[in-house]
């Protein structure tokens, strides 16, 4: 589905994070998702530590306990997949 099908949809327009995962990672898809409002663009194949960059950067989220937040260690990369 196109990026801005995706976002232009009234039921998730605002309400939903989307972040897409696809194996182009040609720059003309990249910036259409940018464009069209999507908050992630991860090209196949993807590493743990990519994925859950992306999720906290598109939520918002920094990571600042650098190798790891012992405090919830259901947030460490690892524990993502």
């Amino acid at each position: 589905m196109p990026p801005a099908r995706i976002k232009s949809s009234p039921r998730i327009k605002d309400s939903t994070t989307v972040i897409m995962v696809t194996s182009y990672g040609r720059e003309e898809f990249m910036f259409q998702a940018r464009d069209a409002g999507i908050e992630g663009y991860l090209v196949k194949p993807v590493s743990r530590s990519v994925l859950f960059d992306t999720i906290m950067d598109a939520f918002g989220q920094e990571i600042t306990c650098g190798g790891g937040c012992p405090d919830n260690p259901t947030l460490l990369p690892e524990n993502l997949i």
